[in-house]
């Protein structure tokens, strides 16, 4: 009978300390969320309000489960951003790319024109470059 006893004693014990941790699957959500909002802080567009805001949902409803640092880390940007002036984002300069656009994956790159300055030889070496190495190996 005591035996019968201490054992259920023994896994409600068991099942009481299982349960009171996080769940794998709000751990795993908290992580997705800080990595989130990790991006949009990088992120130069981003305006301040919504880094905020990211950072102040993030502590208010995501640290269960966290480590110290990360709810430490995050509590430090949020103060940060509290204290940074409200301006709108940085306008993004427009890329300008080099040569023309790719027209298909699968097309060969177009041909390079020698620049104005360049000078190449008839072989397709540097004037001046030495061949003899190349040609004892």
């Amino acid at each position: 009978m005591r035996s019968a006893v201490a054992l259920v004693v023994l896994a409600w014990g068991t099942a009481a300390s299982l349960g009171c941790g996080a769940s794998m699957r709000t751990v795993v959500e908290s992580d997705m969320r800080f990595e989130h909002c990790y991006r949009i802080d990088d992120d130069a567009a981003a305006s301040a309000e919504a880094k905020r805001g990211c950072w102040h949902d993030w502590v208010s409803h995501y640290t269960r489960g966290q480590d110290r640092n990360r709810v430490d880390y995050a509590k430090e940007r949020l103060r940060v951003l509290s204290l940074a002036p409200v301006t709108s984002p940085v306008a993004q300069p427009s890329s300008t790319m080099a040569g023309p656009k790719p027209s298909s994956p699968y097309a060969p790159p177009p041909a390079i024109t020698p620049s104005e300055g360049s000078v190449t030889s008839p072989s397709g070496w540097p004037p001046g470059a030495s061949t003899a190495a190349v040609k004892q190996q």
